[in-house]
């Protein structure tokens, strides 16, 4: 796994059924993924709600059918090897690499974004 790679997340209970999240991998640092989910964009939920700052479009992804977003407020950071058990124990469900433009997209949205916890800013910290 690394940058621009994708995966489905465990299934959640939601009000409508089990659902999985498109969850990418925008960076990495040393041993840890920074991983944001997708979801789709609600077109009745009221401005402000959503976060209109990354939007994903039909054809961006296979997985993306409607218009979505990144919600960056659900940012994880998880180690590697977390990740790669849940691929290998079937809990997650890996899908295609994104594309190289639409990858700085999301890392340069992610990079400024406002609802990104800081506590994952580091991963944009250059090394020295």
């Amino acid at each position: 796994m690394g940058k621009g790679q994708t995966f489905l997340s465990e299934e959640t209970k939601t009000k409508t059924g089990d659902k999985r999240h498109l969850m990418i991998v925008v960076e990495e640092k040393a041993g840890e993924y920074l991983i944001v989910p997708a979801t789709t964009w609600n077109e009745k939920l009221p401005a402000g709600i959503q976060d209109d700052s990354c939007i994903l479009n039909v054809g961006d992804h296979s997985f993306i059918k409607h218009k979505s977003w990144l919600d960056f407020r659900f940012a994880q950071a998880k180690p590697s090897i977390e990740i790669l058990q849940g691929l290998l124990n079937g809990l997650l469900i890996r899908k295609e690499d994104l594309r190289p433009d639409l990858l700085a997209y999301i890392q340069a949205k992610t990079e400024i974004s406002d609802r990104l916890p800081s506590k994952y800013k580091y991963f944009f910290e250059k090394d020295n």
